[in-house]
């Protein structure tokens, strides 16, 4: 073989082998591609610029979602304070008028209040 049908035989391999590296590179980009559809709860029905504007919007909601958690935890924190608290504490508890109880009032707290809670909620839908 001269020199320049071998020089022409290792061309062709190495052109090969850089094709093999692009095919291989080609499927993992499309596995990331097919991953990222799936974690954004796409199933192939958007195009590229559609499919990023629907990956922005579920960041913009989930930051907005975050700022409401936010904006309602002090709330949460004092209503879980409150609803564990006790007259025996000697601190601030919660005092809720039941009618038929002794004197008109009673204290509630832990599950036994959040249940009286949402019975009053749903009443309240009801009338």
């Amino acid at each position: 073989m001269s020199s320049e049908a071998l020089r022409l035989a290792q061309a062709l391999d190495n052109h090969q082998a850089v094709e093999e590296d692009a095919a291989d590179m080609l499927r993992s980009l499309l596995g990331l591609l097919a991953d990222i559809r799936e974690a954004c709860g796409d199933k192939g029905e958007r195009m590229q610029p559609e499919l990023v504007e629907h990956i922005r919007q579920g960041f913009a909601e989930r930051d907005q979602l975050r700022a409401e958690v936010e904006r309602l935890r002090p709330n949460a924190r004092r209503y879980e304070w409150l609803r564990d608290a006790h007259p025996a504490d000697e601190s601030a508890w919660v005092a809720v008028g039941t009618p038929y109880a002794p004197g008109g009032v009673s204290c509630w707290r832990h599950d036994d209040l959040d249940m009286l809670i949402d019975r009053a909620i749903e009443a309240a839908k009801e009338a």
